[in-house]
């Protein structure tokens, strides 16, 4: 099992770095190929409990589903399917303000199965601790001034 966290501050409050973060319309620009919302939340936000999207990362395709959605303070998720294979078992994003604006702590667990699962593990650390870093740097410029 490896868990993955990540955590950046915003220069902006708490309710617009949630919205930045959660709000897939925003996110194509950000994921390389895309993200496209296969089925949105029954709520009154799309990107509510029980959305599912799809995320084309290039090497790295996965469908999820938003399980909580807390805002402006969380919203968690769970990979149903992904390529290449790994198991999923949570993830999720925290977000609390903090002194000149919003602290993002991005996590996620997986599991690596099968031969050389120790190897994936090791090599999937440190890259997706890297992705997730340059996903929220770049959502972050894409914030709105002030």
């Amino acid at each position: 099992m490896k868990t993955i966290t990540v955590h950046h501050i915003f220069n902006a409050p708490i309710d617009a770095v949630f919205e930045a973060v959660t709000n897939s319309a925003r996110l194509p620009s950000v994921f390389g190929q895309g993200i496209r919302m296969v089925s949105p939340a029954a709520g009154p936000d799309p990107d509510g409990v029980g959305a599912i999207r799809e995320v084309n990362a290039w090497p790295v395709w996965f469908r999820e589903e938003i399980t909580r959605f807390e805002r402006p303070h969380r919203m968690d998720y769970h990979i149903m399917e992904v390529r290449p294979h790994f198991e999923h078992l949570d993830g999720k994003f925290l977000f609390e303000t903090v002194p000149g604006g919003t602290r993002v702590t991005w996590t996620t667990t997986v599991r690596f199965l099968g031969p050389f699962a120790g190897l994936k593990a090791a090599l999937a650390g440190p890259l997706t601790a890297t992705t997730f870093k340059a996903v929220l740097v770049a959502v972050d410029k894409l914030m709105p001034a002030g």
